[in-house]
């Protein structure tokens, strides 16, 4: 489970994110949606550890037990920002297995080639990141944030440069996560994959949350045009 309570971080020319409370838990899809600036990626950014928050908790509870800080601990999360970092000498390979080292996991090349394979990946295992288009280099960054089946997922933007056939396999590769325990937060503006994939949806509005809505209420794009002006969705 993680468990966000009054996370806060704000800059000093204005925006940022918080006092902000959320529950995802284990076994649950959570959305986060807004427009440019709402604090999305902020609040990522802080429960990966890339920015400190003035104020808050993360809390991840697990079956081995609890952890509480201002960040997910690096050994459960698995995580996608938006704009992910320049390894471009590194092979699809390489990066799984920089990422296992960082998360403690004990995976050996076969399991990690195997890993690869299971998310499309297998053809590109050899081959450098900055060889690769931009879609193929975002799914192994994909399949590398879902490595050893973290108990915490963080997506940002997931859906940024990919075609449809891997839009639609990213669903069920969430979906699976969820199933298998993770608990999985999601930012996208494709409000048909939240809707498709997300228990709960929250709508943020200046780093504040400004609506929730529950899987099975009214779609996430007819609240969102309610809770935002029009003149922003111009």
């Amino acid at each position: 489970m993680l468990e966000i309570r009054g996370l806060t971080m704000r800059y000093r020319g204005g925006g940022g994110v918080g006092p902000l409370d959320l529950v995802v838990e284990a076994g649950q899809v959570a959305g986060v949606v807004g427009p440019n600036g709402a604090g999305k990626s902020t609040l990522f950014n802080l429960l990966a550890g890339v920015s400190r928050p003035q104020g808050g908790t993360v809390r991840v509870r697990t079956a081995q037990g609890a952890a509480t800080g201002g960040r997910v601990p690096a050994h459960l999360l698995g995580y996608l920002p938006q704009d992910v970092p320049d390894l471009a000498r590194l092979s699809a390979l390489d990066l799984c297995v920089l990422d296992s080292c960082m998360r403690g996991l004990d995976l050996d090349a076969q399991d990690l080639r195997a890993h690869l394979q299971a998310y499309g990946c297998g053809a590109l295992v050899r081959r450098r990141l900055d060889s690769l288009s931009r879609g193929q280099a975002r799914r192994v960054y994909l399949a590398a944030a879902f490595l050893g089946d973290p108990p915490v997922i963080v997506l940002d933007e997931p859906t940024n440069d990919l075609d449809v056939e891997t839009t639609l396999a990213l669903s069920t590769w969430v979906t699976q996560a969820a199933g298998r325990g993770s608990a999985v937060l999601v930012s996208s503006h494709v409000l048909g994959f939240l809707d498709r994939i997300c228990h709960h949806v929250t709508l943020l509005r200046d780093g504040l949350a400004a609506a929730t809505l529950r899987a099975g209420q009214e779609d996430t794009e007819s609240v969102y045009r309610r809770v935002f002006a029009p003149c922003q969705l111009l």
